[in-house]
Order: structure tokens, then C-alpha cells, then sequence
């Protein structure tokens, strides 16, 4: 956690799976990234594969990026393997 001018920044990890959502929609990982640059927030942005190895895929950014705050993007799948890989630990889901 970081502190500028008085507001506390947190670190930002987003789980992505990107093929979640309609096939029309628009990417949401440009938006993810031009919101956090414009307010100066630091990210990682980390996309499940769904190949059997999305569980340790997100505990490595976890564990390597040290986040405050984790973002589940996605459906019921990734809110369901992101709060596994978050069991135990201090660190909030959004």
C-alpha cells in the first residue's frame, strides 16, 4: 500500500478470463489499463487459459505481485477459483 498525498493507493490485481461475456463485447483489459494508468494505480492484469492450470497461475501473481485488492473478471467460474486462491490470506476480492 502507497501512500500520495494523503490517499492511500492500493495494489491492484485483476483476474481476467477473456473469453467470459457475449463474443460482441468489447475487450475490458484496454479499459482496465488506460483507468489504472490515468489514476495512477498500480495493476498487474493476469488472464485465466482455462487449461487446468488457472488455481496456480493465480497464486504465482499473487504471491509475486503482493496485491491489496484482487478483481475476479469473469463469470461464476473465476469468482469460484480466484476466492480459492485467495483462502487464507488478507487480501480482499472485488
Amino acid at each position: 500500500m502507497q501512500q500520495t498525498g494523503g490517499c492511500i493507493i492500493m495494489k491492484l490485481l485483476f483476474i481476467l478470463n477473456p473469453v467470459a461475456g457475449p463474443d460482441d463485447q468489447e475487450p475490458v483489459q484496454p479499459r482496465i489499463s488506460d483507468y489504472c494508468r490515468s489514476n495512477d494505480l498500480p495493476y498487474h492484469i493476469e488472464e485465466t487459459k482455462g487449461d487446468g492450470n488457472d488455481l496456480q497461475r493465480i497464486q504465482k501473481a499473487i504471491a509475486q505481485e503482493k496485491p491489496e485488492l484482487v478483481f475476479a473478471c469473469g463469470g461464476d467460474g473465476t469468482v469460484n477459483i480466484v476466492g480459492q486462491a485467495l483462502m487464507g490470506q488478507n487480501i480482499s476480492l472485488g
